[in-house]
């Protein structure tokens, strides 16, 4: 696409703005990929054609999204950064800053509930005594593996780096 920018070719007369629409159809009948399922579709923000102001359908936004997922690459082909050039600035950084914020909203979500970082703390508090009882010799690392699990999942629980979760655990 660049090759042929450079050359002088008007890329708008090969890129098929008015068959976009079926494209999107043909290809979300395929369905979602399964890495996408988390991904809150229904909230995209409204994109426009730069040229005309008139709203891209979203079901276009979408397989535009879902292409890129498809691609396995965090960076668009050559074809789609062009499709996407093509919309308004504005509705293209915030359609941009949705994407990324969504990704990092996942990416940064806690492993475990409150529930479930009690529960496996809990579990190898266990699983540290009966070590601890089956290696009497050890009594000191016992006791440091104990401190050690709890914290770890405090601080995961909570947030703050293993460190601090040991100063606000005390070992019964």
């Amino acid at each position: 696409m660049k090759a042929l920018e450079v050359l002088g070719v008007n890329i708008e007369e090969l890129l098929d703005l008015g068959g976009l629409d079926k494209e999107a159809e043909k290809g979300l009948k395929k369905g979602i990929p399964s890495d996408l399922d988390w991904f809150p579709f229904e909230q995209l923000p409204k994109v426009r054609w730069a040229d005309s102001g008139k709203l891209v359908p979203p079901e276009v936004v979408k397989w535009f999204l879902v292409q890129g997922c498809r691609l396995g690459s965090a960076e668009a082909n050559p074809t789609l950064q062009r499709y996407c050039s093509l919309f308004q600035k504005h509705d293209r950084e915030k359609l941009g800053r949705f994407v990324l914020e969504a990704w990092i909203a996942k990416d940064t979500k806690p492993k475990y509930n409150t529930e479930q970082a009690a529960a496996l703390a809990q579990q190898q508090t266990q699983q540290t005594v009966s070590f601890a009882k089956q290696h009497p010799k050890y009594p000191g690392r016992c006791r440091g593996l104990l401190r050690w699990g709890r914290c770890r999942f405090l601080s995961e629980l909570n947030g703050l780096p293993l460190s601090i979760a040991e100063t606000r655990t005390p070992l019964d």
